[in-house]
């Protein structure tokens, strides 16, 4: 009995492996071919790659710089990670590139473990199918510009502190205001949040606060994160990854990266038309919807 159990069993491994191998082809293929093939395209590929090599050249890896001139347009996770991979594979368009896609594959993950929280390993697997394959998902893996590292970073963050929660429900304590004392995923969520911090500014800060307040504002348990000790780890976690860099950039430039950063790349791209960017005509919009849908969550 124990013998056909052990049969099932290896079967079943059999069969997952083949699986995720053929998983692991068409990933290689929608995501590494010709990546390296045809050259920086649009106007943000270049500008990024170049500020790359810019920093492998100079050895400045605090002040980001673009033509010599130092570039206030984003933070500094991105530049480092093209920077690394142009130290390793070379100075080319692949090595541009490699990030994204690296990342792409760190938000499959993610979703597969979510998915898989809930749900039988075909729909899991499914999940990722249906995402890797998805146009937009797979083309800005394959481009030099950040989002789609902010993308992953930010859902590994968001499914993080949500299974955080769903640990915290599963034992029972959460409704009876004897919340659990530590967890390991609120931890990860912060720190994926610190990395997105540092890969596209308070972007993700905005996101976050517009998905978590109403959720927990819904269910009466705002002083909850206050109350649970792994938020004051996590947010001290935050701290130490992300100030130490925005206070050397500050310092080395005099405070004109984070006057320019903070107050035109961020709060005036939300009010005003910057670089061709209107993001104030449909913010509200769109933002109000996530508070609708966590309302209904």
């Amino acid at each position: 009995m124990n013998h056909g159990n052990r049969s099932i069993d290896l079967d079943e491994v059999g069969s997952l492996v083949k699986t995720l191998f053929v998983f692991l082809i068409l990933f290689v293929f929608l995501y590494f071919f010709k990546l390296g093939g045809y050259g920086l395209i649009d106007v943000d590929e270049p500008r990024y790659a170049e500020a790359a090599r810019e920093m492998i050249e100079s050895k400045n890896w605090t002040v980001p710089y673009f033509n010599y001139v130092v570039r206030y347009d984003k933070p500094i996770l991105f530049y480092w990670l093209e920077a690394i991979a142009m130290l390793v594979f070379g100075i080319n368009e692949f090595s541009a590139r490699l990030p994204s896609v690296l990342m792409s594959f760190f938000c499959l993950y993610f979703v597969y473990l979510f998915i898989r929280k809930f749900s039988s390993l075909t729909i899991a697997l499914l999940g990722v199918l249906v995402l890797m394959t998805s146009f937009e998902f797979a083309a800005l893996s394959r481009f030099s510009i950040p989002d789609m590292t902010l993308s992953a970073f930010i859902t590994a963050s968001i499914i993080c502190f949500y299974l955080g929660y769903c640990e915290l429900l599963e034992s029972g304590r959460f409704y009876k205001n004897q919340i659990v004392t530590f967890s390991f995923w609120y931890i990860l969520g912060f720190i994926f949040t610190a990395l997105a911090f540092l890969t596209k500014g308070p972007v993700v800060l905005v996101l976050e606060f517009l998905i978590f307040f109403p959720f927990f504002w819904w269910i009466r348990k705002l002083d909850y994160f206050f109350k649970n000790k792994s938020f004051w780890i996590g947010f001290i976690g935050f701290i130490v990854l992300t100030l130490p860099w925005y206070i050397s950039v500050h310092n080395a430039t005099g405070g004109e990266f984070t006057k320019v950063f903070f107050g035109l790349h961020n709060f005036a791209r939300f009010t005003t038309v910057v670089s061709g960017h209107n993001l104030c005509r449909g913010y509200f919009f769109f933002h109000s919807q996530y508070i609708v849908l966590s309302k209904k969550g």
